[in-house]
């Protein structure tokens, strides 16, 4: 751990959670993670339990605009955390 901090850094994901074969990236981020939307996205704790963790602002906005218009109910939210 003597090492130079550049402040970058090489994360090895596990291959168990790589999303292949997409044609759109997001979708199967939100399906993945929020397999049980339909059913729960009224629920405050299944929303709070998931955690998409991503590089940029705008994918956060992309994740959030896929998963609002998956939602058919009037009264839909999500709980958007920047970090």
């Amino acid at each position: 751990m003597n090492e130079t901090n550049d402040g970058f850094v090489d994360v090895e994901i596990p291959s168990e959670f790589i999303i292949k074969n997409y044609i759109d990236p997001i979708q199967p981020i939100v399906s993945t993670t929020y397999a049980q939307l339909m059913e729960k996205f009224e629920d405050e704790m299944f929303l709070i339990s998931k955690a998409i963790l991503v590089s940029r602002i705008e994918t956060i906005d992309e994740i959030n605009k896929s998963i609002l218009d998956s939602i058919t109910s009037d009264a839909s939210f999500i709980i958007m955390i920047y970090i």
